[in-house]
């Protein structure tokens, strides 16, 4: 799952079960354009697959089992001028 933000409000919210990237603020719905919930969509199952990647090669690494890994946060975006 990842979330979008602006003033520490989530806009956007990619769901890793549905995966699908969807509007989360009513005045998003309307403000961008449908390829923005592709585009999104697509990142989002990118880095879902490219965190599960991650996620094995550390378990080989640390010789773990195969139980889930808790949380993984990163901060990604662009801050907008004042």
């Amino acid at each position: 799952m990842f979330m979008g933000y602006v003033d520490g409000n989530v806009f956007s919210r990619y769901d890793s079960d549905t995966r699908m990237a969807v509007p989360r603020a009513d005045w998003v719905k309307g403000a961008v354009d449908p390829q923005f919930w592709e585009r999104n969509t697509q990142i989002g199952k990118s880095n879902q697959q490219n965190n599960r990647v991650s996620l094995d090669i550390l378990r080989g690494r640390y010789n773990q089992s195969g139980s889930e890994c808790g949380l993984g946060q990163a901060p990604w975006g662009k801050r907008a001028p004042p």
